[in-house]
């Protein structure tokens, strides 16, 4: 049986949502996006989103989980500013702006913005190589309005095999979560809807479906 995996940061993970919120509950919300189009296509859901990814962590993630053919993967890659500080293979940090941490200030003096576009560009090229290698149908949206003007020649021939599509989270602010930051349950069902019809929800469920010809 095919299952969804969904790869992405707080927006996929639906964080602060109800079923979420409090500390003891450390496991992706079942009112975010992710669960949404699994239960609207009938297949199990994967939710793969961690709070504070960055696209190096989303490709991280992809590496270590395993697929099976029929599986469909959708990414809703994060922000190009964030990054990943890999401290062992069990530990890893996301490195964000706004988040403190006693080596942030070094981290970007290290890696400037244009670095760290280039290396989501590279980390959103590997990830579809990798699942493009296996048969895993893909499906690729993200949030950053950094790449809707990308004129770099050179990294812009890395994403033209993928079709990336934007998710203007601003049209999808109809309700906040709980922590009066993140998309709230209305909101989420929305993206769940722009996804699925941008996905052609009819072309999946032939995909799914049909009978083989014998």
């Amino acid at each position: 049986m095919p299952k969804l995996f969904a790869f992405g940061c707080s927006y996929t993970y639906g964080y602060s949502l109800e079923d979420n919120y409090e500390d003891s509950v450390t496991k992706p919300s079942n009112l975010a996006w992710p669960k949404l189009v699994a239960s609207e296509l009938g297949i199990e859901c994967i939710n793969k989103g961690v709070t504070g990814a960055s696209n190096t962590k989303i490709l991280v993630e992809t590496l270590d989980s395993t697929f099976e053919k029929d599986d469909i993967v959708i990414f809703l890659w994060s922000y190009m500013h964030r990054g990943l500080l890999i401290e062992s293979p069990e530990i890893s940090i996301n490195m964000m702006p706004p988040v403190p941490h006693p080596l942030k200030k070094q981290y970007y003096q290290v890696h400037n913005q244009y670095d760290l576009l280039v290396r989501s560009v590279m980390d959103m090229h590997h990830a579809n190589l990798f699942l493009s290698s296996k048969g895993i149908k893909t499906y690729n949206f993200y949030i950053d309005r950094t790449i809707n003007n990308l004129n770099d020649s050179k990294l812009s021939n890395l994403l033209k095999d993928i079709d990336l599509i934007y998710v203007d989270l601003r049209k999808f602010r109809l309700d906040l979560a709980i922590d009066k930051m993140h998309p709230g349950p209305i909101s989420q069902k929305e993206i769940a809807n722009f996804i699925l019809e941008t996905v052609k929800k009819d072309d999946l469920n032939s995909l799914l479906y049909s009978d083989p010809v014998v």
